[in-house]
């Protein structure tokens, strides 16, 4: 217990190194948060099966599952962190097979299209601690002066109502993207009744005027999928915003929301979420002046083609956690999870690519 907290203190300390020297990624004005939200985003064929970038492969630890992309940029190549499930035997149940079965893995690519990946996991469940002894999914990674710190979740196989597994955000480094140190689950996020306490997760951190702020999904034994914000000084301790309560504005009441991926200009904020409409989840979009205040911009993507790996119908993710956005010059590219009709629930991830101008 004392190394842990050795541990976390030094975490502490080098990220508060961090916030004091300004912002972790400097974007040249290139494109506005609201000239970004007009983007007309179009899906790039990948090499995998269903024109996918990444899909499950049989016989392995990814056999069953394959998603939640976070992407950075390091060294002059893509890294895309994303979790892996294995594939239930038959008549064995899905959700518990996935409860225990969770990993987060690493692939690497010079284009950003074709992927090569990490033959292992590179962050296991720690089957001696209980915050994460039944797994690890919806990862999110910042890179910076030569440190990955990895926001995830922690799945310790109970379930609530319905069969939801519960989760809670925790968080790791590492020096070459490979090898993640623990540093346990974050404090003050997770124990809010009834919007975050069966699982706080599928987050996204950005740092804004010298504090990390973070967007993240909730959800609670008396309200389903939500998305909350909070802020931190290290990146460890979390304080919510807006007293608690979900976002505004982001869908009609009664509507759930989940997995953000956020773009800050400096002035305004957009946001690409999940949506669920009609039992089927899709990407929208959302712009803000405050982060928590938002209006709602429309869908994202056009209806797939059949037989791509986002074709989902009824009861099913047609295109879910989006990746950080990045923007290459007036080129946007983000990486997003689909699920395919055509396969049977098959999930995988994809590209989707537009250009934004001033």
């Amino acid at each position: 217990m004392k190394k842990r907290w050795q541990l976390r203190t030094a975490l502490a300390a080098s990220l508060l190194v961090v916030a004091c020297v300004g912002p972790l990624e400097v974007r040249a004005p290139l494109c506005s948060a609201d000239n970004l939200a007009t983007v007309a985003f179009q899906r790039i064929a990948g090499a995998q099966p269903l024109k996918s970038v990444l899909a499950p492969e049989p016989n392995t630890w990814r056999s069953g599952f394959l998603g939640m992309p976070t992407v950075v940029q390091a060294d002059g190549r893509y890294l895309m962190y994303f979790t892996a499930e294995e594939k239930p035997e038959r008549g064995e149940s899905p959700y518990v097979k996935y409860l225990n079965s969770s990993r987060i893995g690493l692939a690497t690519s010079t284009d950003g299209t074709f992927w090569e990946i990490n033959p292992q996991p590179v962050v296991m469940p720690t089957i001696t601690e209980t915050s994460d002894r039944a797994g690890a999914a919806h990862p999110f990674v910042i890179y910076r002066n030569g440190r990955f710190t990895m926001w995830y979740g922690m799945i310790d196989g109970t379930q609530a109502k319905n069969g939801v597994r519960r989760e809670v955000i925790g968080i790791a480094t590492s020096t070459d993207g490979v090898s993640f140190r623990k540093m346990g689950p974050v404090s003050g996020l997770g124990d809010l009744q009834g919007l975050d306490d069966v699982q706080a997760t599928g987050m996204h951190v950005e740092m804004i005027g010298g504090r990390y702020v973070m967007w993240y999904g909730g959800y609670g034994l008396d309200r389903e999928h939500t998305i909350l914000s909070a802020t931190s000084d290290d990146g460890i301790t979390w304080r919510r915003l807006n007293a608690g309560k979900p976002l505004v504005g982001l869908a009609p009441d009664g509507v759930q929301v989940l997995g953000p991926s956020v773009y800050f200009d400096g002035l305004r904020y957009l946001m690409f979420y999940s949506r669920n409409d009609g039992n089927v989840w899709r990407l929208h979009k959302a712009t803000s002046n405050d982060g928590i205040n938002w209006r709602w911009r429309g869908e994202v993507l056009p209806a797939a083609l059949p037989k791509w790996f986002d074709d989902a119908d009824i009861g099913q993710n047609h295109s879910v956690h989006p990746s950080q956005i990045l923007l290459e010059g007036s080129r946007v590219r983000i990486w997003y999870t689909g699920e395919s009709r055509t396969e049977n629930g098959l999930q995988s991830i994809g590209l989707m690519q537009g250009t934004c101008r001033e």
